[in-house]
This record gives C-alpha cells, sequence and structure tokens, in this order.
C-alpha cells in the first residue's frame, strides 16, 4: 500500500471538518465543510462571505477561510490565500512588481 493511500485507510483516518467521499480509484473529493458559521468573542462570521470579500481582491485565485480553536475568543478567523501569478498582494497591479531579493517577498512599489 503506498503512503498516500494509508492515510486515507479506515485504521489512520482523521477528521478535517469536509464533507467529501473517496471513489473506487482512490481519488477524494471534496464538496463541501461541515461547519460553515465561526464563533468569534460571540459574534457569528459565515467563512463563505469572508471568502467573498478576500476574493474580490485582484491579486487573489483562491481563498480558503476557517476557525481556529482560541481560549480567549473561542475560535479565531484564519484563511488560507492563493495569490494570481505576478500579481501584487498590496495592489493588484500585474505589471508594476520589483524583482524579489532571494529570501524575500514580492514588494509593491506603491508602499
Amino acid at each position: 500500500m503506498r503512503p498516500q493511500q494509508r492515510l486515507f485507510s479506515e485504521a489512520d483516518s482523521f477528521a478535517a471538518g469536509d464533507i467529501g467521499y473517496q471513489d473506487g480509484s482512490g481519488y477524494v473529493y471534496m464538496l463541501d465543510r461541515l461547519k460553515d458559521m465561526i464563533v468569534t468573542g460571540g459574534e457569528n462570521v459565515y467563512s463563505g462571505e469572508v471568502e467573498a470579500v478576500i476574493s474580490g481582491h485582484p491579486a487573489v485565485r483562491e481563498v480558503a477561510v476557517f476557525g481556529i480553536p482560541d481560549s480567549r475568543w473561542g475560535e479565531i478567523v484564519a484563511a488560507c490565500v492563493v495569490l494570481k501569478r505576478d500579481r501584487c498582494a498590496h495592489c493588484g497591479s500585474p505589471d508594476q512588481l520589483q524583482p524579489p531579493e532571494p529570501r524575500r517577498r514580492l514588494r509593491c512599489p506603491a508602499t
């Protein structure tokens, strides 16, 4: 058995908080999340609404928003963001990027 197959076997399963299935060929398909609401500091935050705002930025290709357990707030809102290739995360400009220095992030000319 290959290592990636063992990860999704019944004996080695894990709870990701997502709804999905595994087909007969072993491919895993994610359909939705089990929980769409994040409760932080007594406020209800809907991950889909936060994702819609973040994805409106011209430099964002993909975004996923989720809650992380927090002892003070109950949960805190977190996001994983994938940027479009050659786009500035600050202003979204496709053509004004400064070349990155080794081990440094791209720098927006507006900052």
